[in-house]
């Protein structure tokens, strides 16, 4: 009963976590947006050409870095006994999968912002979508670790 309830409460500081980095994500792009409609951005379109490379390969590298090693710690626990570590490699394993789509998708905003190309909001969706497939979950938990 002790462990359910540490379990449950481990998770609600999760989603926690889960929420305050996804609204930042979004108040930072919607703060960029105003920026540049308002046009009080400072916009160097010239950078557009070589971003749409790099913010792609960002987004994919950061999503394929964080799914292998979320993957990895996945492996690692299932060997555990303790649920208390389990759960905490868990959050672990979650934070880096949110930091890599965190950093690319604020990459992508601030590659709106400096361009001024909406293109670049686009990728941030898609990066967000991404975002909120990884939410987390006591059934992913119990299948994954």
């Amino acid at each position: 009963m002790e462990e359910d309830d540490n379990l449950l409460q481990s998770f609600k500081i999760i989603k926690i976590i889960y929420m305050a980095l996804g609204a930042g994500m979004i108040m930072s792009s919607v703060i960029f947006m105003f920026l540049v409609q308002s046009g009080n951005a400072a916009m160097n379109p010239g950078l557009a050409d070589i971003l749409k490379i790099v913010v792609p390969v960002i987004a994919v590298g950061g999503f394929a870095a964080g799914r292998f090693l979320y993957k990895t710690s996945g492996k690692k626990s299932k060997e555990e006994m303790n649920q208390s570590i389990k759960i905490n490699n868990y959050r672990t394993a979650c934070l880096i999968v949110w930091a890599t789509l965190e950093g690319s998708g604020l990459f992508s905003s601030v590659a709106y912002f400096i361009t001024g190309n909406q293109l670049f909001l686009v990728f941030f969706g898609m990066i967000f979508m991404g975002y909120l497939f990884s939410k987390p979950a006591i059934t992913k938990f119990q299948q994954d670790f």
